[in-house]
């Protein structure tokens, strides 16, 4: 029987490339996303999973800051398509302000988006791994947590609050066969990448060492490596995916 991937903030981007790049491999496929109007977008994504080669798809939604909704998608995705053996939690959001201007409304939203939904996310799927004695949690940090941005202080906390929070999490699941790890990409070719000027994106790709941003592809294909016996022996690890960007 197929395995089964719950990939959260799939609609596009990261999300994206990760569904079609574990679809080629033979998974089975659950896409979250966050509201009704990535729908469109989703079910596409899920024609080309099927088209890739996923055996079985299906499309979630709702706000993964509630600890209900989470462990709502994971119960449908259980009853759909299968209990999660791979949950990779790619779901947040960026907000760029100053931190006097960060007001608690945004800080809440971004949080939640971004840390909260990863951790009940992880509760709620950790209960399936634990039958199978086997499990693979995947989680998109970002390099901004480790060398700081102006603007992004929400998201900067958030995201080291992931990493932090994998580590302790790697240790207690480790004695059922579940590794917790971290990717954490710096500049990638996403869509909100995609809204800088030209002159942004150059003077960004001059920064980095292999001289581009990354594409959603090469996260992917870290995903798929964190999702596959290869990375058996690795767990509370962040591995860095930045083209050479300290």
């Amino acid at each position: 029987m197929s395995k089964t991937a719950l990939i959260t903030g799939a609609a596009d981007g990261i999300g994206k490339a990760a569904a079609l790049r574990l679809a080629k491999e033979g998974y089975n496929i659950a896409l979250h996303i966050h509201r009704d109007k990535s729908m469109d977008r989703a079910v596409e994504t899920v024609r080309e999973c099927k088209i890739s080669g996923a055996p079985d798809t299906c499309i979630l939604t709702g706000d993964l800051s509630d600890k209900k909704k989470c462990e709502e998608a994971v119960y449908e995705t259980a009853e759909r398509i299968g209990g999660p053996d791979i949950l990779i939690n790619n779901a947040g959001l960026v907000r760029f302000l100053p931190l006097d201007k960060t007001s608690e409304e945004i800080f809440r939203l971004v949080m939640g988006s971004c840390f909260d939904s990863t951790f009940f996310m992880t509760q709620a799927a950790v209960p399936y791994m634990k039958k199978k004695k086997w499990g693979r949690i995947i989680n998109i940090t970002s390099l901004s947590s480790k060398t700081g941005v102006r603007g992004l202080t929400a998201y900067t906390a958030a995201k080291g609050a992931a990493e932090s929070f994998s580590r302790s999490a790697a240790l207690e699941l480790a004695q059922y066969g579940i590794t917790v790890n971290c990717i954490s990409p710096g500049f990638v070719m996403t869509s909100w990448a995609k809204q800088m000027t030209e002159a942004t994106i150059k003077a960004r790709e001059a920064e980095i060492p292999l001289g581009r941003f990354a594409s959603p592809d090469d996260i992917a294909a870290a995903a798929a490596f964190f999702a596959s016996e290869d990375s058996s022996y690795i767990t509370g690890k962040t591995l860095e995916v930045t083209g050479g960007l300290q």
